[in-house]
């Protein structure tokens, strides 16, 4: 009977606490230092240099996915995915990225189809740790998170992506 008593009071106070978290960050490949709290919680999102506050609730957006149409090359802040489509095979094909709709936003991007030697350039506006991204295969993949119009967008993640 203890040993019920003693895994429900776990499960109680795994499901009603705090969870905390330490993330380093990366500048040109080298560690440059750890955001040493990151808080997520309902409101806007705010950095000081060390603690991350990341909204969950931020401003409204479109949300959902956006695949973009061949010969579109400014991708769109206002979705939580875009799709790249095959751009006729083109090598080296530039897309832009303006700087986030808020602190805090994440924006995820994903080739959707590749055509011959065609690779994708994401080229954002403001960054830290990497000036473009290439991605040259279908189904490769950056996740971003943009902190401020100082910082602008970080790397937080992805699939056969080239960061440069």
């Amino acid at each position: 009977m203890s040993r019920k008593w003693l895994i429900l009071c776990l499960m109680f106070l795994l499901a009603y606490s705090t969870a905390f978290a330490a993330v380093g960050y990366e500048l040109a490949g080298e560690p440059t230092g750890a955001i040493t709290t990151l808080d997520i919680y309902g409101g806007a999102s705010n950095f000081d240099g060390s603690k991350l506050q990341l909204s969950i609730a931020g401003p409204a957006l479109s949300g959902g996915a956006k695949t973009l149409v061949s010969g579109v090359h400014a991708i769109p802040v206002i979705n939580a995915t875009v799709r790249l489509p095959a751009d006729n095979g083109t090598p080296g094909t530039v897309y832009t990225l303006a700087n986030g709709s808020f602190r805090g936003q994440i924006l995820t991007i994903i080739k959707a189809a590749r055509t011959s030697s065609e690779t994708a350039v994401i080229t954002p506006t403001t960054t830290t740790g990497f000036t473009t991204i290439t991605i040259d295969a279908a189904n490769d993949s950056v996740t971003l998170l943009y902190v401020d119009s100082t910082i602008g967008w970080v790397q937080m993640g992805g699939y056969g992506q080239v960061p440069a």
